[in-house]
């Protein structure tokens, strides 16, 4: 037990130097809420979202990534992001909200879609989704194997 709590410690004072090269965050287990137009902007509880999730927020580059796609953040205040992951869409302007709880580990994000097309379904996806989820800090090693 003594050397077990001994190695605990060495990894904790060695992590911040060896562990972590970007402020890097893994999110999972995002449940939600969504309200849209196709559904006369009732709020239903049957959201989630199970892909894969990073973000990056580096005081340079903050981005967020998911399934290949990266797209850039910016920084509001401390733990607080914007995205428009889609600037140029044709069809819908996006908006983006991140905010972190380093603490209890969670992530809030909160998503506006306006549909600038009165075509179907992107009429329907106008309206406002908000999710929790759980968010665990990235290590280097697998942070550099995400980036490629």
């Amino acid at each position: 037990m003594k050397k077990f709590l001994m190695i605990m410690m060495l990894v904790v004072i060695l992590a911040p130097s060896i562990g972590y090269t970007w402020d890097c965050w893994e999110v999972s287990n995002l449940k939600g809420y969504q309200s849209l137009s196709g559904a006369d902007y009732q709020m239903k509880n049957t959201y989630s979202l199970s892909m894969p999730w990073f973000l990056f927020l580096d005081n340079d580059n903050p981005r967020a990534s998911s399934l290949g796609e990266d797209y850039q953040l910016k920084k509001i205040s401390e733990d607080t992001y914007i995205g428009i992951p889609y600037p140029e869409a044709a069809h819908s302007y996006l908006m983006e909200i991140y905010m972190i709880d380093r603490e209890k580990r969670k992530l809030i994000y909160v998503k506006t879609v306006k549909a600038l097309s009165s075509q179907e379904p992107f009429k329907s996806l106008q309206g406002a989704l908000i999710f929790v989820g759980d968010c665990n800090p990235c290590y280097k090693r697998y942070s550099k194997e995400i980036l490629k």
